[in-house]
């Protein structure tokens, strides 16, 4: 299985993106934004997502943030990504998260 890995940025946002091409999937690591509340990591993700449905790819990541399970923000970050169509994955881990390629056209979240 070949996996290439390249970093995507938007703005002050960054990714680190592992793509898959011959099982259809692809993994996001690490998404971070320098500058809070700027849409950058949204432009970010937006990207990821239109990549993703062009090349039909499902993508997967994991939601944590350093405080743990029970912090807070990862309910926060839960709540952003399924703006994205992100959903949970598995029953005992709500924080390994996927989303299916769009099919039908754009799930844009951004505002034009």
């Amino acid at each position: 299985m070949l996996v290439t890995s390249q970093e995507i940025c938007y703005r002050s946002a960054s990714a680190n993106l592992s793509v898959s091409p011959s099982v259809g999937l692809a993994f996001i690591g690490s998404l971070v934004s320098q500058d809070r509340r700027q849409g950058h990591a949204t432009g970010l993700l937006q990207l990821i997502c239109d990549r993703a449905d062009r090349e039909g790819l499902e993508l997967r990541l994991t939601v944590g943030s350093e405080g743990g399970p029970e912090d807070a923000s990862n309910a926060d970050l839960i709540r952003f990504y399924g703006k994205f169509g992100f959903e949970q994955l598995t029953a005992d881990n709500a924080y390994y998260l996927g989303r299916q390629p769009s099919r039908g056209g754009s799930t844009s979240v951004v505002a034009a």
